[in-house]
């Protein structure tokens, strides 16, 4: 249960951050270097979206009811998974080709996953 909802956490975290960044966020930024990147970009963040995001990445072990410590473990670690997709869709997206995306969004489901997983031993 514990992957699951972590597998989870970082996709309900990059979309909302993703849409409330671009619909009210302001300027992004690349999360790795700080420099200013248009709306939209591969790994560009606001703080509105950020903010949305980190909290998107605890609704998924509040929503399944897990015990509060879990919830903060799980929770962090669902967020931290989405800034490792921005961080892999700033440095490597374009280079995967048409569909690098979806192998980011896999990378951090993926990562979600193992960490849930770890965390739940």
């Amino acid at each position: 249960a514990a992957a699951a909802a972590v597998a989870s956490a970082p996709a309900l975290s990059d979309t909302v951050a993703g849409e409330a960044g671009q619909r009210w966020g302001g300027r992004p930024r690349v999360l790795l270097l700080g420099r200013p990147a248009a709306v939209g970009a591969d790994g560009a963040m606001t703080l509105l979206g950020t903010i949305a995001g980190l909290g998107a990445a605890f609704l998924v072990p509040v929503a399944g009811f897990f015990p509060a410590r879990a919830v903060l473990v799980l929770g962090a670690t669902g967020f931290a998974c989405n800034l490792l997709d921005s961080v892999a869709g700033a440095t490597l997206q374009r280079r995967l080709g048409p569909r690098g995306n979806d192998w980011t969004n896999l990378l951090a489901t993926l990562a979600g996953a193992l960490g849930g997983a770890l965390t739940a031993a």
